[in-house]
């Protein structure tokens, strides 16, 4: 039944985050989220206008099925902050791009907090540069080809939504985005500069895992300690 909603595929992550499942889906059939959606999914997105609504109902059905690979029961609820409240025993994170949706969840007992997102390369435009880029990170763009450039601007951005999305259900607290420099590596890690100290969100994640990966148009960075 699921797979007549999407077409789900697992993305591969390294070791260090082997304990995670991770699943990226294009929203083949919009029209049909509501039969596949729970009554309390479709009692807590009731309010919500289109797209968001489809946003919604996708994501909490696609984090059921990765839930039901890590053989945890249950369904995705929401915090007083309309963040995503996952079951007992188990911990994730839900991001939305376009027609594109990601999750990535794990048994509370091997992380203590998860971050994904997703971004489409082309998107991320220079008066947002501006915003979430450390000088270091500019300079560094200057260099490459254009198509390059796109890639690094959508991982720039990615990430770091992911690294915030990891830190704030246990701080409460978003940094700046030009509180952290990240240095992507070719085998597809991600280094951390901590720019400005001391952060809410170091002792939380100043030994984090981290990955990212390019998958045709869109770039995926997961987050994870």
């Amino acid at each position: 039944m699921f797979s007549s909603c999407f077409r789900a595929e697992i993305i591969p992550l390294p070791s260090s985050l082997d304990k995670i499942i991770c699943l990226f889906a294009k929203i083949e059939a919009k029209e049909t989220l509501e039969k596949f959606a729970l009554p309390d999914e479709l009692s807590a997105a009731i309010q919500l206008a289109n797209p968001r609504k489809c946003e919604f109902l996708s994501g909490r059905i696609l984090a059921r099925h990765a839930l039901a690979k890590i053989n945890v029961p249950g369904n995705v609820g929401s915090d007083n902050e309309s963040l995503p409240l996952f079951p007992d025993g188990s911990i994730g994170s839900i991001s939305h791009s376009k027609n594109v949706i990601a999750v990535a969840v794990s048994k509370s007992r091997d992380y203590k907090t998860i971050g994904i997102d997703i971004e489409h390369i082309g998107r991320i435009k220079d008066n947002v540069l501006n915003k979430i880029a450390t000088p270091k990170e500019k300079t560094a763009l200057e260099s490459l080809p254009e198509k390059q450039s796109h890639i690094q601007k959508a991982l720039l951005f990615c990430a770091k939504e992911a690294f915030f999305k990891a830190q704030f259900p246990h701080t409460r607290f978003y940094p700046h985005w030009q509180d952290i420099g990240l240095d992507f590596t070719s085998d597809g890690n991600i280094n951390i500069d901590w720019v400005k100290h001391p952060s809410p969100a170091y002792p939380l994640l100043g030994n984090a895992v981290s990955c990212y990966r390019v998958l045709g148009d869109i770039v995926f960075s997961v987050f994870a300690s």
